[in-house]
């Protein structure tokens, strides 16, 4: 009952976004207008909530926040977020507690997998230990470019104080690193990461250093040298790994 009733509210506020229906602003970026909701987009970023309390001259009349130097892109899975609590590419949560479905029980019970599994002869073999999703698997091995959108996403979460879609931003880029982090996009991605974030914030710098520290093989690359000659402690503790 909970679950449909969780799923129905989705389901309505996608139709909000979808349609634009009863908007009350709208956030302009480049080429796109996106048609939005205070009551949704508010309670969420303190930013947004500040622009539109003090909006004044062109923005107040024309209800519309203008952001023209942010990436359009990003912005649409900003507000993405806002309505779905989740931007793409989604990645399924493997810490979902799963239930076989046959009769029988073998030892399927109480074992933790991803919420596309389902048991059976071609699949785990009615068995999910260990069981590895392919579909999980072929959105973290996918394109390298998505470390690359979640430090994107973590830069703007921080710049709109969206605290959740921040978390969001660091879990997932913790969760597809470390599969990823020998494609090209890591390098582009970790100096993104230690060059927009403030000093004391490790969200994803952390994560990254982590990377770094144990993979040899990416100290040699040219960007990651870039990184290290801006990151004394960083190149230190390379130095004497």
């Amino acid at each position: 009952m909970a679950d449909a009733a969780v799923k129905r509210h989705m389901e309505a506020m996608q139709r909000l976004l979808e349609t634009g229906k009863h908007s009350d602003f709208e956030i302009t970026c480049q080429n796109e207008t996106f048609k939005v909701h205070k009551a949704i987009v508010c309670p969420q970023s303190k930013s947004f909530e500040k622009a539109l309390t003090f909006a004044a001259g062109k923005e107040a009349e024309e209800r519309k926040i203008y952001l023209p130097h942010d990436d359009a892109a990003m912005v649409g899975l900003l507000v993405q977020y806002f309505y779905k609590a989740e931007y793409d590419p989604i990645i399924a949560d493997p810490m979902v507690p799963h239930f076989c479905n046959n009769d029988y029980y073998y030892q399927c019970d109480n074992k933790v997998v991803c919420p596309h599994h389902i048991c059976g002869p071609e699949t785990c073999g009615d068995d999910c230990f260990r069981f590895v999703c392919p579909i999980c698997q072929s959105v973290l091995k996918g394109n390298g470019e998505q470390l690359v959108t979640h430090a994107k996403m973590y830069e703007i979460a921080e710049k709109y104080d969206v605290t959740g879609e921040k978390g969001l931003s660091a879990e997932k880029f913790k969760r597809v690193c470390s599969e990823l982090w020998d494609d090209p996009s890591f390098p582009i991605a970790a100096n993104l990461a230690f060059s927009t974030t403030p000093d004391k914030d490790m969200g994803l710098c952390s994560c990254e250093e982590k990377t770094i520290l144990s993979n040899p093989s990416l100290w040699e690359k040219s960007e990651i040298e870039v990184l290290l000659s801006n990151s004394p402690g960083l190149a230190l503790e390379v130095r004497y790994a």
